[in-house]
């Protein structure tokens, strides 16, 4: 699920004993994080799916960056992430199958 603050915010305030909001949920959504992975611009062609790399260099076992899907209706999600499946390296594969089943 997308919060509707971010996590840096949250910890500023946290540490900085400032109020923090009640956490809301604006939609489902996937995080999935990019661990050696080359950079593949095809996962731009699918909808839902927003890209943040981080510009590192790409090494084994280093996160260089994440892809987060976000959308009201789960199908779509469980859709797009089908469709990224053979876009990224085979290991990703049973995790996606379990972000799957967790948006029936």
């Amino acid at each position: 699920m997308a919060p509707a603050s971010v996590q840096f915010e949250l910890h500023l305030r946290a540490i900085t004993g400032l109020p923090l909001p009640a956490p809301v949920i604006n939609a489902p959504s996937v995080m999935i994080n990019l661990i050696g992975s080359e950079l593949n611009y095809d996962w731009l062609k699918l909808p839902l799916v927003h890209l943040h790399w981080y510009d590192k260099a790409v090494r084994p076992g280093r996160k260089v960056g994440h892809l987060n899907l976000t959308d009201s209706d789960t199908s779509r999600l469980s859709a797009t992430l089908e469709a990224l499946s053979p876009l990224l390296p085979g290991e990703y594969a049973s995790g996606i199958i379990w972000a799957q089943s967790k948006l029936k």
